[in-house]
């Protein structure tokens, strides 16, 4: 299973969902698009 660590500087947990959602969920979406992609070709097909 692909683990991922991404960092933040200067960012708390709490801060991730407050103040860098663009960054996070940017980072997020990149990390789950390929696993995203197969799983929509196979039920798509």
């Amino acid at each position: 299973m692909p683990k991922d660590f991404h960092w933040v500087d200067g960012a708390t947990h709490v801060d991730l969902h407050d103040k860098f959602v663009p960054q996070v969920a940017e980072r997020v979406a990149e990390f789950f698009a390929p696993s995203l992609q197969a799983s929509a070709s196979t039920t798509n097909a």
